[in-house]
């Protein structure tokens, strides 16, 4: 006797019914579904729902966009080009050469918020980005303003617990 999983099935149009409205409970009450969750999910429509890495990633896309759900995994790429492109004037040969005021750094986490359709608290919206700006090499610079003033702004922005 062979052993037979469900991904071995070809997807009928129920399962993909099915996984669609799985791929919508894993937002919960939220408007976003996290990256744990969308890996979450993606593993289930390979295994479960029968499907390949292909068609649960377009279901999982087409599902959030007709639900008006986010996926942070865009959201983080969309601002990683956007903190790249629009903060990144010192020196555009280096990747995350560029640093930002915290006028800027505000922006950022407006757009944050827009991205993700306000999902998430202003609090975990600035710890999303500053994270995201570290990685990248980006560092606090001082306002106009302010200019005599320090960078602690900055460091006050707790990292987030991911």
């Amino acid at each position: 006797m062979e052993d037979t999983y469900a991904r071995d099935y070809r997807p009928s149009r129920v399962s993909a019914d099915r996984y669609a409205d799985y791929v919508q409970l894993q937002s919960g009450t939220r408007s976003i579904i996290l990256v744990e969750q969308e890996q979450e999910a993606l593993k289930a429509g390979i295994m479960e729902f029968g499907l390949t890495l292909q068609e649960a990633s377009a279901m999982l896309r087409k599902t959030a966009d007709e639900h008006g759900l986010a996926l942070e995994s865009q959201v983080e790429k969309h601002m990683e080009t956007y903190l790249f492109e629009h903060y990144n004037r010192r020196d555009p040969q280096r990747f995350g050469a560029g640093d930002f005021t915290r006028k800027r750094f505000e922006q950022a986490v407006d757009l944050y918020q827009t991205l993700t359709r306000h999902a998430m608290p202003r609090h975990q919206a600035r710890e999303r980005v500053k994270d995201m700006a570290e990685r990248m090499g980006f560092e606090a610079n001082r306002d106009w303003l302010t200019s005599l003033g320090p960078r602690q702004w900055f460091e006050r922005v707790k990292p987030s617990s991911d």
